[in-house]
């Protein structure tokens, strides 16, 4: 519970990201393609590291491409449940893929979408990345401290504050001695 076990990037453009992250990491990519949905998985020497969607901005929605991040959980629905009593909002319920497993996708208290699954195969062993590979997750909130509470409460993560020059908050989210995630304040300048 808690570890990071796979991310998707949700782009209008999914022949261009393969394109991008093909020459920035030599990523290769599997078409898994099926009626509407143009899906590809990014593989790094041969192993599978996330997946890229091709999701259309609507006109007049101001909305970038973005990694969305899928954290383990053993119960969907309860996990679901937890999150809303401290905050959460649903984008996509609780929905099982037969091959997949049992996902749903939320927000986090201040607006940032995440993702849990209880995945039908093992997650994914701790092991350190080799070059290529996801390694981290990073959340740019205006209140990072709260929003490590938030992913404390919901996913039994240790925080641990990082010291800073820069007088911003910055939180380390951990579990089983391995460090999952940071989430960090959002800089003064990109508020406005």
């Amino acid at each position: 519970v808690g570890k990071v076990i796979w991310v998707e990037l949700i782009t209008p453009n999914l022949a261009g990201a393969e394109q991008f992250y093909a020459g920035l990491f030599g990523w290769t990519f599997q078409d898994m393609s099926s009626g509407d949905t143009q899906y590809g998985i990014a593989l790094a020497n041969g192993e599978r590291i996330g997946g890229i969607v091709q999701h259309p901005i609507k006109a007049g929605e101001k909305r970038q491409p973005s990694w969305l991040t899928f954290i383990a959980v053993q119960d969907v629905d309860a996990a679901t449940r937890l999150a809303l009593s401290n905050g959460a909002t649903v984008v996509r319920a609780p929905h099982t893929y037969n091959s997949r497993g049992r996902q749903a996708i939320l927000k986090d208290p201040q607006g940032a979408a995440f993702a849990i699954m209880a995945s039908y195969t093992a997650d994914p062993a701790d092991y350190l990345a080799a070059p290529g590979e996801w390694i981290w997750s990073s959340l740019l909130a205006s209140d990072a401290g709260t929003d490590a509470a938030f992913y404390q409460t919901v996913f039994g993560y240790e925080v641990f504050d990082l010291e800073s020059e820069d007088g911003t908050e910055h939180v380390v989210l951990s579990t089983d001695n391995y460090a999952r995630a940071g989430v960090h304040t959002l800089p003064a300048d990109a508020m406005r």
